[in-house]
């Protein structure tokens, strides 16, 4: 987990829409054998048409980021070319309508 807690520990969660493009994400957290009082988060969120949320697992890999970038930055420090070749890149493209 991220912390201690207990067996007493209980999250509630709201969604609320404030507006059109417009919720706030509430989680009130009790715990009465980690803290004194319950305490709450409030997050608000607005409506970005051109945001796309990918599937956890399609991010399960990112933490091989840091060490490439880590291994760029050492090619860098010894004077070596990091440029990356993407002549063969193919960007994906949205379905059109009526395809899935």
């Amino acid at each position: 987990g991220s912390g201690p807690t207990t067996d007493q520990l209980k999250i509630i969660e709201r969604f609320t829409r404030t507006a059109p493009g417009e919720l706030i994400y509430e989680a009130t957290v009790s715990d009465p054998g980690t803290w004194t009082r319950p305490w709450t988060i409030h997050m608000p969120y607005k409506l970005d048409p051109s945001y796309t949320i990918y599937e956890y697992a399609c991010h399960e890999g990112n933490y091989a980021l840091l060490n490439a970038l880590k291994g760029a930055r050492e090619r860098e420090k010894e004077g070596l070319n990091t440029k990356v070749n993407n002549d063969n890149f193919v960007r994906p493209v949205a379905p059109t309508k009526g395809q899935q």
